[in-house]
């Protein structure tokens, strides 16, 4: 009886055994089956990883610094020196945005007066994609609720758009970077000066505007380092990407500057950064005949050749008096977002509705937005415009503010009966 009782033990032993051994043997399977597919998956991610880069890599090609010739002729047609002066407002400015909690989280911070110009060209880009990117009734309040991811993304596609359209005609755009060994890290004034950075710069060229925004996002945080020269980065690029020849050949006058004499950015620096293009005017297209003395111009004088993405007003228009004229290109761009230029200082003014410039109901009342980037300017000003009634002055020593005078150029003669801050 022990004997049997002893075999039909070891009989169900050696079963169970088996079907462990089975069980055993399948696990093994799948985990080699799983651990193959993950295997193939790494791989597969491997090899695309290394396709893309290789495919941004052929977009772009990279040179070791700039040369001398170009390192002066940069400095001069922007500074007209082969010396960038010491004390210049040029020197630790970048782009960089008011905290959340400022009530513009949209906007950029103007500290000096002399980039003012070139940081007013790129909030008006970047309001453009933060407010026109999406198709939203309320963009308005999505405005005022950006985040910071939205923002940062909106000001590299900015950067990228005005270099694209500056290298336009040949579809090529220029990226210059400071001379670091890691070129992600932040460069402060204390690592890097004007003069090393034209000497000593790297250059990237870029033939697909996707490689183009994809780049500046990853060097973001050089344009924006707080004493760096993200601002002074961002000009030698737009201007290596038009081409120092071209823009020459751009203005009326080969021997100008692109700064005016107390260091502000000229019509042709502006004119660059809007439509791609350094000339020197504003009308549209080329005037080659002088209507009030009746007879051709010696020489073509050449202005807008194409609507900008956003636009220009001046008041210079306002007291000129019919002897200084924007053209419809710039005045009524694609988007209704207009750089303003008082006095040579520059702001925005733009409108959240899209149909402003595309139907004529629209235009009958309505209001705009005024942004200075001035630090003082805690929130955005709205100016009501009504084109149904005419603006009459209430005496001759009426004082108005100086932007009703700009937005009088666009719209003639209208009532602005309201400037007001609004902080919801």
């Amino acid at each position: 009886m022990t004997e049997t009782i002893q075999s039909v033990v070891a009989h169900v032993d050696q079963q169970a055994m088996q079907k462990l051994a089975d069980t055993l043997e399948i696990e093994a399977n799948m985990t080699a089956i799983l651990s193959l597919d993950e295997r193939v998956k790494l791989k597969l991610k491997e090899r695309a990883r290394i396709e893309a880069s290789a495919r941004f890599s052929a977009s772009y090609q990279k040179y070791k610094t700039i040369s001398l010739t170009d390192s002066l002729a940069l400095r001069k047609i922007l500074f007209g020196q082969l010396m960038v002066p010491k004390e210049i407002d040029w020197c630790r400015e970048s782009f960089i945005f008011h905290i959340h909690n400022y009530g513009l989280p949209f906007g950029l911070k103007i500290h000096k007066n002399g980039p003012c110009g070139v940081i007013a060209v790129v909030q008006a880009f970047v309001l453009r994609h933060l407010i026109f990117d999406e198709d939203d009734e309320n963009n308005y309040k999505r405005l005022k609720a950006v985040n910071e991811r939205e923002r940062q993304n909106a000001l590299a596609l900015a950067l990228a758009d005005i270099l694209w359209i500056a290298g336009e005609e040949s579809k090529t755009a220029i990226v210059l970077l400071p001379p670091d060994d890691d070129r992600s890290k932040p460069i402060g004034a204390s690592q890097v000066r004007l003069n090393d950075m034209t000497e000593d710069g790297i250059l990237y060229q870029f033939n697909a505007f996707n490689d183009l925004r994809d780049f500046i996002k990853k060097k973001l945080p050089i344009f924006q380092h707080e004493f760096g020269y993200g601002v002074a980065f961002f000009l030698y690029s737009a201007i290596l990407s038009r081409g120092i020849e071209n823009i020459r050949n751009d203005m009326d006058d080969p021997e100008k500057i692109l700064l005016t004499e107390n260091e502000r950015c000229s019509q042709e620096l502006i004119n660059l950064l809007l439509v791609g293009k350094a000339v020197s005017y504003v009308f549209n297209g080329i005037l080659d005949y002088d209507y009030k003395l009746r007879k051709p111009l010696q020489q073509p004088l050449f202005g807008i050749d194409k609507r900008g993405v956003v636009g220009l007003l001046t008041l210079m228009e306002h007291v000129a008096e019919g002897n200084y004229t924007v053209g419809s290109k710039l005045k009524t761009p694609k988007y209704p977002i207009w750089v303003v230029n008082i006095e040579l200082s520059f702001a925005v003014i733009f409108s959240c509705k899209r149909d402003l410039l595309n139907d004529w109901k629209a235009e009958r009342q309505f209001h705009l937005w005024y942004y200075t980037g001035l630090v003082s300017q805690t929130e955005l000003q709205r100016i009501h415009i009504d084109t149904l009634q005419t603006y009459m002055p209430k005496n001759k020593d009426n004082v108005e503010p100086l932007i009703n005078h700009c937005i009088r150029t666009k719209w003639s003669g209208v009532k602005i009966s309201s400037h007001s801050s609004i902080s919801k």
